[in-house]
Order: C-alpha cells, then sequence, then structure tokens
C-alpha cells in the first residue's frame, strides 16, 4: 500500500527501497489522504496468533536525517475489513506499544531514541502478545536493548499478527516535507521455541 504509487516500491534479491514521495498522495479506500497520513508499506502474506514467542529481525537504512518522524515497522492484527490498530509500532524517534484498540493515546507505553541516519540498523524485536500479563516486548537496536516491556502487550482478539515495513506519517505532515528514501534487509519473522 502506497500513497506515492507502488512502483516506487523497489525489490531487488533480498532489499527492499521504498523511495517515498510526498508531493503526491494517491487516495484509497481508507481515505489516507483525507487524514492527512502518507505512507509507502508492505506488510506480510502470513500471521501468528497470539500467545507464541516471535523474534523479528529487520535492517534498514535511512538515506537522510530530516522530515517527520515516521513508523518503520509495525506489527498489527490484521482482521481484513475489521478495525484493528498497532500493537507494537517502531519509529525513527520512539517505539510503543499499544494495549487497547482505540485511536487515541490510551494504553500506550512508549520510549524515545533516535536512529542513526545513513548507516545500516539491525533491529530485533522479541515479542510475546498477549492481553494477560505473561506478556512481553524487548527491542534491540544494533545490539542495545532500547525498550523492554513485561505485561499485557496487545488487546483481546481473533486475528493473525502481520508485520508491516516501510515509511508510514500520521497524521498530518508539514506542506513542505521532504521525500525519503528507506532500504531495508535482512527481514526475518522466526517462532521462538
Amino acid at each position: 500500500k502506497s500513497t506515492s504509487g507502488i512502483e516506487h516500491i523497489i525489490t531487488d534479491g533480498d532489499q527492499v527501497t521504498f523511495n517515498f514521495l510526498t508531493d503526491r498522495c494517491l487516495e484509497d479506500i481508507h481515505r489516507d489522504c483525507y487524514y492527512k497520513k502518507l505512507r509507502s508499506q508492505l506488510q506480510s502474506k502470513y500471521g501468528d496468533k497470539m500467545g507464541k514467542p516471535m523474534m523479528y529481525r529487520f535492517s534498514v537504512k535511512k538515506e537522510k536525517s530530516h522530515g517527520s518522524p515516521m513508523k518503520i515497522w509495525e506489527l498489527k492484527p490484521f482482521g481484513g475489513h475489521t478495525n484493528t490498530v498497532p500493537t507494537i509500532g517502531v519509529n525513527t524517534h520512539w517505539v510503543n506499544i499499544k494495549t487497547s484498540n482505540d485511536h487515541g493515546n490510551n494504553n500506550v507505553i512508549s520510549v524515545d531514541y533516535d536512529m542513526p541516519a545513513g548507516v545500516w540498523n539491525d533491529y530485533v524485536i522479541k515479542t510475546l502478545q498477549s492481553p494477560n500479563d505473561d506478556g512481553y516486548v524487548i527491542v534491540a537496536l544494533n545490539g542495545k536493548v532500547i525498550f523492554e516491556w513485561y505485561g499485557k502487550t496487545s488487546y483481546a482478539h481473533r486475528f493473525a499478527n502481520q508485520f508491516w515495513i516501510g515509511p508510514y506519517i500520521c497524521c498530518g505532515y508539514p506542506a513542505n516535507e521532504p521525500n525519503h528514501k528507506l532500504v531495508y534487509k535482512n527481514i526475518t519473522p522466526k517462532y521462538v521455541h
């Protein structure tokens, strides 16, 4: 899904390049343009239900450190046309988890950090998605833990958790928002035994 045009998402072997163009907005049924959202994302084809320990790995390089903060990875209960919100979000400036299915800031746990631009950044996300106290989310960047939470990590739902990669700016951005280029590689979900 891309408000820049899906043709600007380029795959090459194990790398995916997102040329995130902000001087246009292609509308879709979710009305991203109307709600002042820009996105250029790919989602995993399959997902896993809650209650399994999972580990996700990816490396990302943002060409420059400029413009609005943007989401670069998220885990979302995907229920087709059912309105679900992401339970984990990795942004260029913060990591957060959300334990309710509302679009406000209720039940959000967030930690700030800085993602260096122009270099490869290696992320490892370990999680047990759970609406109970047995859940956890641990996010490491370049071998250093930047976010750690134990307890409720999701709201109750019956859907598969699918991860999304690619830049996403929500909701609202300046008129002079620059274009962005992000490259991803080594994108790996794994069940942890």
